[in-house]
């Protein structure tokens, strides 16, 4: 028996377990399904019987892995969800059983496919509980599983279409909300994510080590997949929007976590460098440099008397786009100066780290709830949290241009990781627990405020990572250049 045979043959296995055991749900009356949602739920198995066929024969291994592995954490959820009603959780059981041995067949039990099944696995749920897709909700009572639709607590009106034709499962401990874009989402970002982790792992790994050092490149690679997570994270987050901004928000991540997986994949790891990125960063004309970062310390005073004169210090927008403000110009200040003083770099690596954990403390320090209450009233604090945060920049200043080509890139892609971890904690603090951060400014201007930072920053951070690693591509060529060059007696003083 070849194995397409065997991998229908077990597909087949998994997917009779499955039914036998939804019919005697059904039958016995341990799953109750509500006749509005009847067609849809019968849509969702044909689905699964669907992808049950299709996944043997798709040629792509990375596609057919993790369209296979999606269909078995179904099973498991299902198995899990069922429990402890004990006849129908053996028999879903095994259906997990069946399809488990199906996807290590195929892919094996050892190696790179399992790993990537535990972690998107992992990923997956994480960003279910995130969205409060999957919560948990003890009944003392023995219930059964109990099948409804989303407009029955909601109005339609109100139903964003990320939950629209969505369905609610009831079981004794937990409660579960899935509609179809819901699970295409959070199956692509964390197929995504994870496919990303492996190969900017791989590919920092492949053409820094040689340059930067082993815990240098780790360090690369960890802040790399970080700003990566909180890409994928976000629309997690803003599926709890019931407003019109959800949709295009969550489009904004998955297009930007796409493009760098086809970037790691047709560029970087074929060590093809992007033209585009490499002009965005190093600066390779210091005119340019220092023309744009003496406008922007110069507009910024100019900001900053517009915003008082109109007592904008009250708004949180504006108390907070001057801290981020300030930070950058004290930042771009100081590589300005370091750089026309031609500075030169150096093994800074502890004494770096030490410098932005000062620096980072020296600037959210003024969102404390009681330094801001007092800022927004007294104009000495105010321009004492100016003078703070100018110095923090100054300190990052100080970090970039003492430190290594390694160390600066870690800068590059911290600064704005920074930014939008702030955002994502307030965002998750205003919608999820409602809760006010800041008093003085309310709960709605808190919630605006974290959605604006995150759409600013979120495609800087990306931005950051993607020219990052666009650079040990250049660094690569530029080195093979160089011993070319040597190897055919040629040097500079000839």
């Amino acid at each position: 028996m070849n194995s397409l045979i065997k991998s229908y043959v077990l597909s087949a296995g998994s997917f009779v377990s499955f039914f036998v055991a939804f019919a005697l749900g059904i039958s016995e009356g341990q799953i109750l399904i509500d006749t509005d949602v009847t067609l849809p739920v019968l849509i969702g198995v044909i689905v699964l019987l669907f992808l049950e066929a299709l996944w043997p024969v798709v040629k792509n291994e990375t596609i057919a892995m993790y369209l296979k592995m999606f269909i078995t954490l179904f099973y498991l959820l299902v198995a899990f969800f069922v429990f402890p009603i004990l006849n129908l959780f053996l028999i879903f059981l095994i259906a997990v059983l069946i399809s488990f041995y199906g996807f290590f067949l195929r892919f094996g039990i050892r190696g790179a496919s399992s790993k990537k099944f535990l972690a998107s696995s992992i990923v997956f749920i994480i960003m279910m509980f995130l969205a409060t897709l999957l919560r948990e909700n003890f009944v003392p009572e023995n219930i059964g599983i109990l099948v409804g639709s989303v407009y029955d607590d909601v109005l339609p009106g109100g139903v964003t279409f990320m939950f629209q034709n969505g369905l609610v499962f009831f079981s004794k401990y937990f409660v579960v909300t899935i509609s179809p874009q819901t699970i295409l989402l959070f199956s692509l970002l964390s197929a995504l994510l994870v496919e990303n982790y492996v190969l900017i792992f791989r590919y920092v790994g492949r053409h820094a080590k040689s340059v930067l050092g082993g815990h240098l490149t780790q360090a690369v690679s960890v802040v790399s997949c970080q700003c990566e997570s909180l890409v994928a994270a976000f629309p997690s987050i803003v599926t709890l929007l019931l407003s019109f901004l959800a949709l295009p928000l969550i489009l904004e991540s998955v297009v930007l976590a796409g493009i760098t997986n086809f970037l790691l994949r047709r560029r970087f790891l074929p060590s093809r460098p992007s033209r585009i990125l490499q002009s965005l960063w190093p600066i390779k004309r210091r005119s340019i440099f220092i023309l744009t970062t003496s406008i922007f310390l110069l507009a910024i005073p100019v900001v900053e008397i517009i915003g008082i004169y109109y007592g904008l210090q009250n708004t949180l927008y504006f108390y907070g786009s001057i801290n981020f403000l300030m930070l950058l110009g004290g930042t771009f200040f100081t590589i300005l100066l370091l750089e026309l003083l031609t500075v030169k770099g150096r093994d800074w690596n502890f004494l770096t780290v030490s410098l932005l954990a000062v620096g980072t403390v020296a600037m959210f320090v003024w969102f404390i709830p009681y330094l801001v209450a007092k800022a927004v009233v007294f104009p000495g604090i105010f321009a004492l949290m100016n003078i703070s945060s100018f110095l923090s920049g100054v300190v990052f200043g100080i970090a970039y241009v003492f430190s290594n080509s390694g160390f600066r890139k870690v800068i590059i892609e911290y600064i704005p990781m920074m930014f939008t971890l702030f955002a994502m904690v307030i965002f998750f603090f205003s919608v999820v627990t409602s809760y006010t951060v800041w008093p003085v400014f309310g709960l709605i201007e808190q919630f605006f405020f974290s959605i604006s930072v995150w759409l600013v920053f979120l495609p800087i951070m990306w931005l950051s990572t993607v020219t990052v690693l666009n650079t040990y591509v250049v660094e690569k060529r530029e080195r093979t250049t160089s011993n070319v060059i040597v190897d055919i007696g040629i040097d500079h003083g000839e």
